[in-house]
């Protein structure tokens, strides 16, 4: 139809191209006979521009959401590692401490016979020294997370290591 708007380019004399809208209406005489066609065009540079930018605007702004999407499910992951280990910790470091507070009630009452006396203390001893690896290990933990940890390189023999390591879990 003559009267509908459309968009289309218009190519300059000098070879640019320029967004327009056009309009046309007919031009009809006493007779209701067509006898031409005015036709206009609208320079639409600025609009498209606008358009764009705010299209890319909003491609941005959705990028943006999602990226704030992520952050925010790692934050709540973090979130949820970070109790989780909390109530591992607390957990380890209550077991030492539990079998130590046992013993020493029962050395306190005073009905210990010496052999279980010696028991006692061997138990108190080996629980505070894996209470005391446990929070040495959780400073290296903190160490490690802002950067100061100081690694010193040098050989090891790896079997003491495992002979070591086997001999720490054995009493767990």
């Amino acid at each position: 139809s003559v009267d509908a708007a459309a968009q289309d380019i218009l190519i300059t004399r000098d070879g640019r191209e320029t967004p327009v809208d056009k309009k046309g209406a007919p031009i009809i005489d006493e007779q209701e006979n067509l006898i031409g066609v005015v036709l206009t065009f609208r320079d639409i540079t600025e609009r498209k521009r606008m358009e764009k930018a705010r299209e890319q605007s909003l491609r941005y702004e959705q990028e943006a959401r999602r990226e704030a999407e992520v952050a925010r499910r790692r934050a709540e992951e973090a979130s949820r590692l970070k109790d989780e280990f909390l109530a591992t910790v607390s957990h380890e470091l209550r077991t030492p401490l539990n079998h130590m507070l046992g013993w020493i009630e029962m050395l306190r009452s005073g009905k210990l016979q010496s052999d279980k006396t010696r028991k006692a203390y061997d138990t108190i001893e080996r629980n505070a020294r894996a209470q005391g690896r446990l929070i040495d290990d959780l400073l290296d933990v903190s160490r490690i997370i802002s950067g100061k940890l100081l690694i010193e390189p040098r050989q090891i023999e790896i079997a003491k290591v495992i002979k070591a390591a086997a001999e720490s879990i054995g009493p767990a």
